[in-house]
């Protein structure tokens, strides 16, 4: 296995994915809630079941005959997901998950994978609504890791310059984390031990399908007038696992009532991979939807952005025109994160008129001295200052002994 490939890494590395690694945890997606609040944007999870003529397509790639594990390899990785019930993502990750993926080795040389990697570039879905209470954008994603394809390799000069029809320089439809081509599978683990549950690794993984599902539907459009609310293959795939369980959930594009386009995670199969039998085959399923993307998305991928060249050498319009990114705003945990912002926004807490009861449902009710400020001091350098209350005994006390002098 590359040694490069490393979804255990832990934190970010810069000031800038710092700080929107402290809005993407704080995006609530470990509420209860959390799912509801997902309706503004058309987004939904396991609310809806997939037509079911696509389901039938989904089902037959994860289904698909594969190289199975002998019996007693089934038996030994039964065994160890079962001995991992106390350890933590990382581990659990390095020691079960990626031994799984088969031909690791061979996938990528045609295949390009990120891990941990936030989606700096994506475009996000914006909120149907038109009244001035405007949720605020979603969280860019950053799933354990996906899969994708290198443009630089699979693709002709032509079908690039046809790409980056639908990127805008800062944001892409194509590449939202910057590097990935179309990716089409997601991957989110977790630790039951350390309280995360596979419920939000399906509610992290939603907004990424969306993401990669609507730039899909632009380029199709576009290319071909091709409606995927109505047909399409089976474009997106996500995985939300621990050491016990793994489920499988299909990504699809649909329509409301009012003709408005809407986005959808569902459930396809769940494993249980304390059981000899179920492992093997949640680890073909993975095989599968891998072979799947290379031999049959990629291909058709391919031929959408001839359509889309040729459309565009025919009409001379460009498939983003007039089109305008999905600005950030001010929400009630500051600015959204925007990478085309020469410096990252500082979240706080303080001055931005949340009213009493709405900050006791998200926990910012109190005085402000009962929040830890997080502001820039320097350019490379974060400082956590005490709580206002605390700095005020501080004072009291300096006055009280300077009064005894």
């Amino acid at each position: 296995m590359s040694a490069s490939f490393n979804l255990s890494s832990v934190g970010p590395s810069t000031q800038a994915e710092w700080l929107q690694s402290q809005f993407t945890r704080n995006s609530r997606s470990r509420e209860p809630s959390y799912r509801q609040r997902l309706i503004p944007y058309n987004i939904y999870v396991d609310q809806h079941a997939p037509p079911a003529l696509l389901s039938a397509r989904a089902m037959a790639v994860i289904t698909a005959p594969g190289v199975s594990l002998s019996q007693q390899e089934r038996h030994d990785k039964s065994a160890l997901a079962r001995a991992l019930a106390s350890e933590d993502e990382s581990t659990i990750i390095r020691v079960l998950h990626l031994p799984l993926i088969p031909q690791l080795q061979q996938l990528l040389k045609r295949l390009k994978h990120s891990g941990n990697q936030l989606w700096r570039h994506a475009i996000s879905i914006p909120p149907k609504s038109t009244s001035s209470r405007l949720p605020p954008l979603l969280s860019g994603p950053k799933p354990d890791a996906m899969f994708g394809f290198s443009d630089l390799e699979v693709l002709s000069d032509v079908q690039r310059e046809a790409a980056a029809l639908f990127d805008t320089g800062v944001h892409s439809f194509t590449q939202p984390d910057g590097r990935v081509f179309y990716p089409f599978i997601g991957l989110d683990f977790k630790a039951s031990a350390r309280r995360n549950t596979r419920w939000v690794a399906e509610n992290q993984e939603v907004n990424a399908g969306a993401i990669v599902l609507e730039g899909i539907r632009r380029i199709a459009l576009y290319g071909r007038q091709l409606d995927l609310s109505q047909d399409s293959p089976p474009l997106y795939f996500s995985i939300a696992a621990d050491n016990e369980i793994a489920t499988v959930h299909l990504h699809c594009i649909g329509r409301d009532a009012q003709d408005r386009f809407t986005y959808h995670s569902s459930r396809l199969e769940t494993y249980v991979l304390l059981k000899p039998d179920d492992l093997d085959a949640y680890q073909r399923a993975v095989q599968n939807i891998l072979h799947y993307g290379e031999h049959e998305l990629l291909p058709w991928f391919c031929e959408l952005l001839d359509d889309c060249q040729r459309q565009f050498a025919t009409t001379k319009k460009r498939p983003l025109e007039g089109f305008e990114v999905p600005q950030p705003k001010r929400t009630r945990l500051g600015l959204m994160y925007d990478p085309s912002r020469p410096s990252p926004p500082q979240p706080s807490v303080d001055g931005l008129g949340v009213p009493a009861q709405e900050a006791q449902e998200i926990g910012l009710a109190g005085s402000p001295g009962d929040h830890a400020k997080l502001v820039e001091s320097k350019p490379e350098q974060l400082t956590l200052h005490r709580p206002t209350g605390i700095r005020s005994l501080e004072e009291k006390s300096t006055t009280k002994r300077q009064r005894v002098a």
